[in-house]
């Protein structure tokens, strides 16, 4: 399940992984199961793909979420943060728990939006969103994705070596203008 999870959506592979380990090390710890944890990433993801989120938004709502999560509800802030991002998960919140928006906005300002609320909303984004997920993300999407987690990584191994060569390589192109600027005296022939 983990695996077929961070495949194929617009964050690349380690920003999923960060945000699936995040949530399972959160409601993990309250008891939520395997399968929840899943369908929480995936609901929520879902409809942020679908919904034309980039991978900097959803990372943010993932994060944003697993830490309104780890507490085992949804406060008010938590909640308005989380909807700036995606406000289709607020409807859903509503529909799941058979209240309008403005009173579970309520129910997180007092907070008694729970954790079981919010993982039957994600779970139902998912299945809502399932196919047009499969249908938007795109070769060049998945493709672009794992071209930048593989720059990150071989970024990271390297810095300690590119790193003296940019210095010198900015010493060698600052000497290079230096010599070829024209003199005052060039300036004046003109």
């Amino acid at each position: 399940e983990i695996a077929s999870c961070l495949v194929g959506s617009e964050m690349c592979i380690r920003d999923r992984s960060k945000a699936l380990f995040s949530l399972g090390s959160r409601l993990g710890s309250q008891g939520t199961t395997l399968e929840e944890i899943v369908s929480v990433y995936e609901g929520l993801n879902s409809a942020l793909i679908v919904t034309g989120r980039s991978a900097q938004e959803a990372a943010s709502a993932n994060y944003q979420l697993s830490q309104a999560l780890g507490s085992g509800k949804l406060t008010g802030d938590e909640l308005r943060t989380i909807v700036e991002t995606l406000p289709e998960l607020l409807n859903e919140i509503a529909k799941q728990a058979g209240k309008t928006s403005k009173e579970i906005r309520q129910m997180a300002k007092d907070g008694e939006l729970t954790t079981d609320v919010i993982i039957k909303a994600t779970k139902a984004l998912g299945e809502k969103y399932a196919d047009a997920v499969k249908n938007s993300i795109t070769v060049n999407q998945r493709f672009g994705n794992s071209i930048q987690g593989v720059s990150e990584k071989i970024g990271k191994s390297l810095l300690p070596v590119v790193d003296p060569l940019q210095e010198a390589l900015i010493k060698l192109l600052n000497a290079c203008l230096l010599y070829t600027s024209p003199s005052p005296r060039d300036k004046r022939q003109s």
